[in-house]
């Protein structure tokens, strides 16, 4: 714990010191994605939003300024912009020797306190470079992400799997829309991103007494569209895959599925959420 505490500090002091420009340039984000944070965030602060606003319509005084709260910089503040991501999960898992049924999680040792009943969760970091005169940007970060799910394989048999890893990730990002029409005013922009990350296992708890050499670590491939703005932060759509199969089918197990079986995954997501400016 104290490790990941640490890692998220130094990932946040990185660019309080590096930022010596407009604070447009350099920005960063928290993120928090799927589980019940992650799932919470996406939903819940737009609707306190608007809800604060329609409360000063009718004449309740909330004390909270939608108008004067999107002028201000936000000065420092652009470097702890919360994001949150509302994940649809496409998982399935296949063996050409028996049959294989990939289930959610659905024992409480199986969840963790930011998951409950979804196959993978993570908190991270990323840190946000733009230029204001060309279409490029650039993006790096960690997140620490944990994956839990259930293997059913020939009735009655059944397989409990939790695993955590760190995940570094990099990408670009190309506004479509010319950044001079953002300097002359122009309040939003459409941006695309690609980028790669690397999933490191650290952590492997198992019903069948797997190790972690039982798992392949693996690249994994994140597309994604964003509409972002100036004062309110930004929305996006991202689809990822991994790119490497999971289980280490050369592993030597003693029991469980793959005792004599090779067991293959197809793992993407769609995350559907929002970052915002603190």
């Amino acid at each position: 714990m104290r490790k990941r505490i640490l890692s998220i500090i130094v990932l946040l002091i990185i660019p309080t010191f590096a930022h010596s420009q407009n604070f447009g340039t350099l920005s960063g984000t928290f993120r928090l994605g799927g589980g019940n944070y992650g799932t919470s965030y996406s939903f819940t602060t737009p609707m306190i939003i608007v809800a604060l606003q329609l409360l000063n319509a009718v004449g309740v005084n909330t004390g909270f300024d939608l108008r004067k709260w999107s002028k201000e910089e936000h000065s420092f503040f652009r470097f702890i912009k919360i994001g949150g991501d509302f994940i649809i999960h496409d998982w399935s898992m296949s063996s050409p020797t028996i049959d294989i049924e990939l289930k959610r999680p659905i024992e409480d040792y199986q969840t963790n306190l930011l998951n409950s009943g979804q196959y993978s969760n993570y908190i991270g970091y990323c840190l946000n470079w733009r230029s204001h005169f060309t279409r490029w940007g650039a993006f790096i970060g960690l997140d620490i992400e944990w994956r839990s799910f259930v293997i059913f394989y020939p009735y009655p048999f059944n397989s409990y799997h939790n695993i955590r890893s760190y995940v570094p990730f990099a990408g670009l990002r190309y506004r479509l829309i010319s950044p001079t029409q953002e300097i002359d005013g122009f309040p939003f922009n459409l941006v695309s991103e690609a980028g790669i990350s690397y999933v490191l296992n650290t952590s492997y708890h198992n019903s069948d007494g797997y190790g972690k050499d039982a798992l392949n670590n693996g690249f994994r491939l994140m597309f994604g569209i964003a509409i972002t703005t100036n004062r309110f932060g930004s929305i996006h759509l991202r689809w990822s895959k991994d790119m490497y199969n999971l289980f280490n089918n050369d592993y030597e197990a003693t029991k469980g599925p793959l005792l004599n079986n090779e067991i293959y995954n197809k793992f993407s997501r769609i995350s559907v959420g929002w970052s915002i400016f603190m």
